[in-house]
């Protein structure tokens, strides 16, 4: 199959449902499913073997087998086809059962060939047209013969493929870049634990991260590392990882700073996420961040002037767009059934203006 990305750099995943059909005879052998990723242009075909997976489970219960390969690793975008007059390369996927069988039978590719079951004006000659019902006979009599012969058979079902581009520059403020494969796992961490300095003050709303907490979160990648996750799918779930924090799901003191008392810069920090959230339904931006770092967001005045600045802004929409949705529940009566006997008589009551425009007299 063909893969049609913009994308020069980048993680892709393919993911396929695959089954197979047990041998007879006592046969234990076993399809193995192999992926090749690569390009193709005008004179060539390059592929490169991404990965190999023995599929032992039967058709009524299939195993999902996950390959992963890099972009970089495997296109030249330079000379790869493309679509003319756009930046699109298409990735060149081939899926085929590689295992040995000695009552296998070699039977000719479909790929590449014509496709007979669509009618158009061919230019290609008898010669393709010929090798192409060549292939096709070649496939029905290997069918016929591993059927005969008892061979364990290979299913796929249900192919998913996902780019995602590591080179995100323009997309995200946190892009952290592939260290390389011979890259060790300091020099891994190492490039996380830049990235994670921007990040988790942020997603934290405070300024201050213990070493601790870096601690944490970089032992989980190694973790991640060391049980044969990728690069990228490590440092995903690592920053994922702090999204289900309750530093970051809760709005508040923790349990040991209320028996402690926060201190000034912290109760600062509170105060612009509670703020920020209450007006904003947001994060709050770099000015009250600023503030509440040098802890002035505290001072009267300023938090005056600051709640001006922020119903000033446009995303103090969200707040009377939101606030009386939630206090009242006004979500919930989308799904209350009125009757349709007194539904003229509620609809008017509280939409008198409306009835009124289409001259409905309504009981006071």
């Amino acid at each position: 199959m063909l893969l049609r990305t913009s994308n020069t750099v980048g993680k892709v995943t393919v993911k396929v449902n695959a089954a197979m059909t047990a041998g007879i005879d006592g046969d234990t052998s076993v399809p193995r499913l192999r992926l090749e990723a690569g390009w193709r242009n005008e004179q060539s075909l390059r592929v490169k073997n991404v990965g190999e997976f023995d599929i032992t489970q039967s058709l009524e219960q299939p195993q999902t087998v996950e390959f992963t390969f890099r972009i970089e690793d495997v296109i030249e975008p330079a000379t790869a086809r493309g679509e003319k007059g756009s930046q699109h390369r298409w990735i060149l996927l081939v899926l085929s059962n590689v295992a040995r069988h000695p009552q296998g039978l070699l039977a000719a590719s479909e790929f590449g060939q014509l496709d007979l079951s669509v009618s158009v004006n061919r230019k290609e000659g008898d010669a393709v047209l010929g090798q192409t019902k060549k292939a096709i006979a070649q496939q029905v009599a290997g069918w016929d013969h591993w059927q005969e012969k008892g061979v364990p058979l290979l299913y796929l079902d249900a192919l998913e493929a996902e780019v995602m581009p590591t080179n995100a520059d323009h997309q995200s403020p946190w892009f952290v870049k592939y260290p390389g494969r011979d890259a060790s796992i300091e020099q891994q961490k190492d490039k996380l634990k830049g990235v994670l300095a921007d990040y988790l003050p942020k997603v934290f709303r405070k300024s201050n991260i213990s070493d601790e907490t870096y601690t944490t979160y970089l032992n989980l990648f190694q973790k991640l590392r060391q049980q044969g996750d990728s690069f990228e799918r490590a440092v995903r779930e690592t920053m994922a990882a702090a999204l289900i924090s309750p530093e970051f799901l809760y709005i508040g003191y923790s349990q040991q700073q209320a028996q402690d008392g926060a201190d000034q810069a912290y109760a600062n920090q509170y105060l612009a996420s509670r703020l920020s959230y209450y007006l904003w339904s947001s994060m709050p931006d770099q000015i009250l961040l600023q503030l509440a770092k040098q802890q002035r967001l505290t001072d009267p005045a300023v938090l005056a002037g600051q709640v001006e600045r922020m119903l000033a802004s446009p995303k103090a929409k969200r707040f009377t767009d939101t606030f009386a949705r939630q206090w009242l529940q006004l979500a919930k009566l989308e799904d209350v059934t009125v009757s349709a006997d007194i539904l003229s008589y509620l609809w008017c009551r509280t939409e008198r203006l409306n009835c009124s425009s289409i001259g409905v007299n309504v009981p006071r």
